[in-house]
């Protein structure tokens, strides 16, 4: 694997170095706008081919300490303070002509996989030039076409989560306890007008999915819609809302969409939690796990008054548990039902020209239903608290605290036979650059 990558860095550097024997090849600064949702519609002159290489690196130390209340507590060693694993980002973009760009983005380190990997990557198509027509030109002002295996855009918490060693555009390095977030192969069309916004996709909710269009109970295609309005009202003012629909038919893996990696919270979790040590999901809670097939709600808000902000989430989703995931030959009736309420609010507060902030959010879910008989009653809640400074541009010091508290549960793993309730809490610092 590492000469493999070793390979591919020396083929991609020599392309580069050759690329630049023929094109009149920049290089673009990276983008460290904050508060900052759907990419601005690119409608620059093109100048020729231009190429952005950026990275993230993110340095953790943290202290937690849990308490568990089962049948069947995890034998785990005493936390200490101490470092967790650093994480780092690698992300190539290019813009090859007015309109047309491209992403490719890295994972060189995770807490999650041993070895470097590739996130996804996808392009994005405002412009139709080579067409020469003056009337979808004017059409094209207003649109963006992008396709590839990445984010869908649903809800508003993808641009302001940390992804992996990102944590420079949010408040807190530790994500959502339940999130809306989905990697997977897309296909998205927005349409933009004076601050209105309208987008359309498609998706299977599947980011590997086989060498075949359709895989039976896995990647039936779902459809998501987002309407929303963006405006800075006054030059002290700005507000947003959107409101995001995500509709699976079954039978497919719906709860992909809620399977959060977010946590980086490190192994104490996995402690408490009883995951494997690989585990992607722990400190977050797919509270839709097991559906085949799902509607979903997400309704965001975000306002700015100065520098004081307020971001706002509230969301609905109802399912089936469907056997015929379990067994594709029987197309069994559903093994039951499950309706989630979750909502998070968050309150920050910059200061000394944006070089430092401090924000607080709290987060609440609750899952209900049914299940093969078995009424369903979880909960979950999630506090946290951040202080962050940057020090220069690019560079983010951040202190954060956090508590999370899971009540009523059959969650899985070490939870799997309790009724009781588990929660965890500590800081963690961060050390995050930026380039």
């Amino acid at each position: 694997m590492k000469s493999m990558l070793k390979k591919a860095l020396v083929i991609g550097g020599l392309s580069i170095v050759a690329s630049s024997s023929l094109y009149a090849i920049s290089f673009t600064d990276r983008n460290y706008a904050l508060n900052q949702f759907e990419a601005p519609h690119d409608d620059a002159p093109f100048d020729g081919p231009s190429i952005g290489v950026h990275g993230d690196l993110s340095f953790f130390v943290q202290s937690m300490d849990d308490n568990f209340n089962g049948t069947t507590p995890g034998v785990r060693s005493p936390q200490k303070i101490g470092f967790s694993l650093p994480v780092a980002n690698l992300d190539i973009s290019a813009r090859l002509a007015r309109g047309f760009n491209v992403v490719l983005q890295t994972r060189l380190a995770s807490h999650h996989h041993t070895n470097t990997f590739v996130k996804g990557g996808y392009a994005t198509i405002e412009s139709l030039d080579f067409l020469g027509s003056d009337f979808l030109d004017s059409i094209m002002k207003h649109v963006t076409v992008k396709v590839g295996v990445n984010d869908i855009d649903f809800g508003d918490n993808q641009f302001t989560r940390t992804d992996n060693a990102n944590t420079y555009r949010g408040y807190f390095t530790i994500n959502q306890a339940v999130e809306s977030n989905l990697q997977s192969v897309f296909g998205e069309l927005l349409l933009r007008y004076k601050g209105a916004f309208l987008l359309g996709g498609l998706t299977t909710g599947v980011i590997d999915p086989q060498n075949y269009t359709i895989e039976p109970g896995k990647t039936n295609v779902a459809g998501y819609f987002k309407l929303g309005w963006d405006s800075q009202v006054t030059e002290d003012f700005r507000a947003r809302i959107s409101e995001s629909v995500y509709i699976q038919a079954s039978p497919n893996s719906a709860e992909s969409l809620f399977n959060g990696t977010g946590s980086l919270a490190g192994t104490v979790l996995r402690g408490v939690y009883g995951a494997a040590s690989t585990a992607t999901g722990v400190g977050t809670w797919n509270p839709m796990a097991g559906t085949g097939s799902m509607s979903a709600y997400n309704t965001s808000l975000f306002l700015k008054y100065k520098g004081t902000e307020l971001t706002g989430v509230y969301e609905f989703a109802s399912g089936a548990y469907n056997n015929a995931l379990n067994n594709q030959a029987l197309q069994l009736p559903s093994a039951g039902d499950a309706y989630m309420n979750h909502f998070s609010i968050t309150l920050a507060q910059r200061f000394w020209d944006d070089k430092m902030y401090v924000a607080a959010r709290y987060e609440k879910a609750f899952l209900n239903g049914r299940r093969d008989g078995t009424a369903l009653d979880q909960q979950l809640d999630q506090a946290q608290v951040s202080v962050g400074w940057y020090m220069y541009k690019g560079v983010l010091a951040r202190a954060e605290y956090i508590w999370q508290q899971r009540n009523l549960s059959t969650f899985g793993g070490k939870l799997a036979d309790s009724k009781g309730y588990a929660y965890f809490q500590g800081f963690m610092l961060t050390a995050n650059v930026a380039f």
